[in-house]
């Protein structure tokens, strides 16, 4: 019998449980452009939580937002590498929501969006979330 359950990654708000006042809390403070540090022991689901967040109405209607994988960077390099992906990612997701009525516009940004992501979600993580107001350069 298969596992009902979701054990790896964030898989969208119809599976995220609990963690009804945290989400409330995170989403006010982000709206309110405060900053913040979530410190907890591993694999306790920050990273989901956060993703939980920017997947809520408050934030995702206002904000482009990306999640970046540092785990494997080794150098200030191979953090901008990693960094400028996703800029470039949540750039052409930003272009994607401007161009949707045309369909060659999303199919080609789908295509860009999907060849850029790297991050491996199985791999232990040191991982860096990153919002920006929607209209402002990310």
């Amino acid at each position: 019998m298969d596992n009902p359950f979701v054990t790896k990654g964030y898989s969208g708000p119809e599976y995220f449980c609990d963690r009804v006042k945290e989400t409330s809390q995170l989403v006010e403070l982000i709206t309110n452009g405060n900053n913040m540090a979530l410190i907890s022991p591993r694999r306790v689901g920050k990273t989901d939580l956060i993703r939980h967040c920017f997947q809520q109405p408050e934030i995702s209607d206002k904000y482009y937002t990306f999640h970046i994988d540092i785990y494997a960077t080794s150098s200030l390099r191979d953090f901008v590498n990693v960094f400028g992906r996703a800029t470039i990612v949540v750039t052409v997701a930003s272009a994607v929501r401007v161009l949707s009525a045309t369909a060659s516009a999303s199919s080609v940004a789908t295509k860009s969006i999907m060849s850029l992501q790297t991050s491996r979600r199985d791999s232990p993580t040191n991982s860096t979330s990153w919002i920006s107001k929607s209209g402002n350069s990310a």
